[in-house]
């Protein structure tokens, strides 16, 4: 009871301030303790910034994240460094084998090009030379040939009246002399003697030896067989051939050949230049495009389409037609 009267006596009754000299001498131990204390905690690490609370799924997703980062690590350990030199020497020894097996066939394929296209500008000249000799040749013997045809239409085969090569080749009738003439020709001059009535008043009779015709009165009652027009075929068909054959040899002008011709350390095709076969002017005129071919063809042409007109309506031409046709003569004149 005594013990708990004393502390109820202690707490109850005001405090009494200590001496100045006791706080003087515990204010000295004080600032000792503070300083070894200051000390102290500036040799300790300092805390780091706590770190935001962590949710649920925040920590399930940590924990996944670095679970697989651990299988990861484990799976794929860091490779050697002497393992990847090696390997990389050894790739780089291989495509340098590649490179070199490579280049060696580059170097045999260019090689057989290259013989190749001497072998073949060689053979190439060669035929040149020969088509050069064989053309040479064939150019002499075709220009005789022609020079030869031509001489013969000339010859034989020339109208009496224009003095060029007979066309439509047509004479007088049968109980005539038999000359033969262009039926152009023929056909002008027989009906150049026309009446302005429309009947001959005289016989007509050959423009070159003079022979008389059977009758040509259009007044009379005609027959067909009484025309004195009569188309000569068989010297049409002479004639024709030796003008096919004198077109078929002004076109074989030779053609441009390709040659291979080196240039510099390439060779390409180029055109040589066109060798003509080289015929007078006289016989280049019946090409395809020659001025006497086509002046032939037309006089051809026409004298065909008259004559055999008068020829087959001899025995129903009136006196009006047969001015008709002699106008158209007349016209074709001009």
């Amino acid at each position: 009871m005594a013990r708990g009267e004393g502390m109820s006596t202690r707490s109850s009754g005001p405090a009494t301030k200590p001496r100045r000299s006791l706080r003087l001498s515990t204010g000295g131990t004080d600032t000792a303790k503070g300083r070894a204390k200051l000390l102290e905690l500036a040799d300790k690490p300092t805390r780091r910034a706590k770190a935001p609370a962590r949710t649920k799924g925040d920590s399930s997703r940590s924990q996944s994240v670095s679970r697989t980062t651990g299988i990861a690590k484990r799976e794929s350990p860091a490779p050697d460094v002497d393992v990847l030199r090696k390997d990389a020497a050894a790739s780089r020894k291989e495509m340098l084998a590649m490179r070199k097996e490579f280049e060696r066939e580059t170097k045999k394929l260019r090689d057989q090009l290259r013989e190749t296209q001497d072998s073949m500008v060689a053979r190439e000249a060669k035929l040149e030379e020969k088509a050069a000799v064989l053309t040479e040749f064939v150019d002499t013997h075709v220009t005789t040939a022609a020079a030869g045809i031509l001489q013969q239409l000339e010859d034989h085969f020339s109208c009496p009246l224009c003095l060029d090569i007979v066309a439509s080749p047509t004479m007088l009738s049968a109980y005539s002399c038999g000359h033969t003439f262009c039926g152009l020709c023929l056909a002008k001059w027989s009906f150049s003697l026309l009446h302005e009535c429309g009947a001959w008043h005289d016989s007509i009779h050959c423009p070159f030896c003079r022979a008389p015709v059977v009758s040509s009165n259009t007044h009379a009652r005609r027959t067909a067989s009484s025309c004195p027009f009569l188309p000569n075929r068989i010297v049409a068909n002479v004639v024709e051939d030796l003008v096919g054959k004198l077109n078929a040899i002004a076109k074989s002008a030779t053609p441009a050949a390709e040659s291979s011709t080196p240039v510099g350390k390439k060779r390409k095709r180029v055109k040589s230049e066109p060798k003509e076969t080289q015929l007078p002017t006289s016989l280049a005129d019946w090409a395809d495009n020659g001025l006497r071919r086509k002046d032939w063809l037309s006089r051809n042409k026409v004298g065909n389409k008259e004559i055999n007109y008068v020829s087959k309506s001899w025995a129903t031409l009136t006196a009006q037609e047969l001015l008709e046709v002699k106008g158209r003569l007349k016209l074709l004149e001009a």
